[in-house]
């Protein structure tokens, strides 16, 4: 089976058991208080408060945005209805999904399909018992141009700077 964990800078994101005949689960890994817990003053920013008319129109405008994505990821990942919502919803949440599970599941595709859907950049850690912690962050290189003879050091970023990392 696959299991998403889910956390959130909000707090945790909690989402209802998946079926039994889902290969899925999500869960969270944070338990920490949600910002609407903490005055904003406290965070040095303003105190606001939204217009009901206007958190209605931004609600709206999230449907229709979840909608969407949905769509554009059904279209690859057939079947993982319960899966894809999740996804979206963690994404949208604002939190990290750890995506573990056994081969075969479609893990990289769903990844690879969410993060074409929202224009993010994909990146992906192959871990071996070789890995290196410069594979993950990346290297510092040493690259000689060719017709001056000069040498200069240039960073290889490895994929942990990628948007969505898998």
């Amino acid at each position: 089976s696959v299991a998403f964990f889910v956390s959130s800078p909000r707090g945790s994101l909690h989402l209802p058991p998946p079926s039994s005949h889902l290969p899925i689960a999500v869960r969270t890994l944070s338990s920490r208080a949600p910002y609407s817990s903490v005055p904003s003053s406290t965070l040095g920013l303003p105190d606001v408060t939204p217009t009901p008319a206007g958190d209605l129109e931004l609600l709206a405008q999230l449907a229709q945005a979840r909608g969407d994505i949905a769509k554009q990821i059904s279209r690859r990942i057939v079947g993982q209805h319960q899966v894809v919502d999740n996804m979206i919803s963690a994404i949208l949440g604002g939190g990290h999904v750890l995506l573990v599970g056994v081969p075969g599941l479609a893990k990289t595709l769903l990844i690879q399909t969410i993060a074409q859907a929202l224009d993010l950049e994909f990146s992906r850690v192959q871990f071996t018992p070789d890995l290196m912690p410069s594979d993950i962050t990346g290297t510092e290189l040493l690259e000689e141009d060719h017709g001056t003879g000069k040498r200069a050091f240039t960073f290889a970023r490895g994929p942990v700077f990628g948007n969505i990392v898998l």
